[in-house]
């Protein structure tokens, strides 16, 4: 069975109220449902890995951003510029690392055949 993952998805708009570099450019909300919202407190709740101090008890959550620009309107108001944003929650399956697949196995059993190449010794 195929794996699901949760995602929500929102826009960010321009930010008409930047008034200096420190501001953001764009801003905006992402509606995030009860699903996902259990998987972020059970990821962060499993994520106790002593090696990785700083992020312990936080849950990893994956972005993604499109650039979009709204349709035209009637009244002329279209051709916004806007982005839209979708997360997922990165599961401790995902962020757990995987052992390397072991190597093939190597037939070692000896040829019984003697090799022909003519060599004088």
């Amino acid at each position: 069975m195929a794996k699901v993952y949760k995602k929500s998805g929102g826009n960010a708009w321009l930010n008409k109220f930047k008034s200096s570099d420190a501001h953001p450019s764009f801003t905006g909300s992402v509606w995030i449902d009860y699903d996902q919202l259990q998987d972020l407190v059970a990821s962060a709740k499993a994520n106790t890995n002593p090696d990785d101090i700083e992020n312990k008890h936080k849950a990893l959550v994956k972005t993604a951003l499109w650039e979009r620009v709204t349709k035209d309107k009637s009244d002329g108001t279209g051709g916004q510029p806007y982005f839209y944003v979708q997360l997922e929650v990165v599961s401790e399956d995902d962020m757990t690392p995987k052992a390397p697949p072991p190597p093939p196995p190597v037939n070692a059993s000896p040829s019984s055949v003697e090799p022909d190449d003519d060599l004088p010794f």
